[in-house]
């Protein structure tokens, strides 16, 4: 019988340190799940406020006319040193770059655009005369070809000497693209005509061609005479949403 009260209280003190070990075991592993639940949590907060961040900076570019200019900027470049792997480029002369975004409309008018695809890039060098159509995704040239200017259209005009020239900015506030371009092709072959650059308006929803006169008058009557022309409207003030130009005359063709 001694022997028999002597164990048991052994037995009951060895159980006894063992469900201690295991409420301590169980409690170590119910603070390494919190512990890796809060840095997963701490994890997802910085991935979303860095991702808030960045939208927050895309939108203050997109606000920013100077800093749209500069991202148009250097996509035209990327898009430049892409196309130079694949075809030599006229020099010193920045292109004029828009979206092809319905090539079977545009095939229909022009062959030329017969192999383009939607997303396809326009990029026409208007010194040079020349125009490249080229395929990011594919990486590919899919088209080049020849601008023709009406080369005594640039002879000087002698019928009216009192002309004086202008300093014009086109921007294309159609959805057609390319159609800016076009317009300042057109407007190049005026020898009191000097395009400064075409780009894409802000706006896209602009009816007919619209001139904008910034010359303070100085410029009524060519400005006049350059609306009869285009059957174009007048104003003298840059629409609102309308990023700001450095030309005299602004013209935006519409749709």
């Amino acid at each position: 019988m001694p022997i028999r009260n002597t164990m048991e209280p052994r037995q009951i003190s060895v159980s006894k340190a063992t469900g201690t070990s295991g409420k301590n075991s169980g409690k170590s592993l119910i603070i390494f799940a919190l512990l890796i639940l809060f840095l997963i949590a701490v994890a997802g907060f910085a991935w979303s406020y860095n991702g808030y961040v960045q939208t927050r900076k895309e939108l203050a570019l997109l606000s920013d006319p100077n800093a749209k200019e500069e991202v148009s900027k250097k996509e035209t470049e990327q898009l430049v040193e892409s196309l130079k792997k694949l075809v030599v480029l006229p020099e010193d002369e920045t292109p004029t770059v828009a979206t092809i975004t319905d090539a079977a409309a545009m095939a229909k008018e022009q062959p030329f655009y017969k192999d383009a695809h939607n997303g396809d890039k326009l990029l026409v060098y208007m010194q040079a005369r020349k125009a490249y159509i080229y395929d990011p995704n594919r990486n590919i040239l899919v088209n080049i070809g020849p601008i023709y200017i009406d080369d005594q259209a640039q002879a000087p005009s002698t019928s009216t000497p009192e002309a004086k020239m202008l300093n014009v900015e086109v921007r294309n506030g159609s959805n057609t693209p390319g159609k800016g371009t076009l317009l300042a092709i057109e407007l190049k072959k005026d020898p009191n005509i000097t395009v400064l650059s075409a780009s894409n308006a802000d706006n896209k929803d602009y009816q007919g061609i619209l001139i904008v006169d910034l010359s303070g008058g100085a410029k009524a009557g060519e400005i006049s005479a350059l609306a009869d022309s285009l059957e174009a409207k007048v104003v003298s003030v840059v629409p609102s949403g309308e990023r700001a130009s450095s030309a005299e005359v602004l013209v935006i063709a519409g749709n």
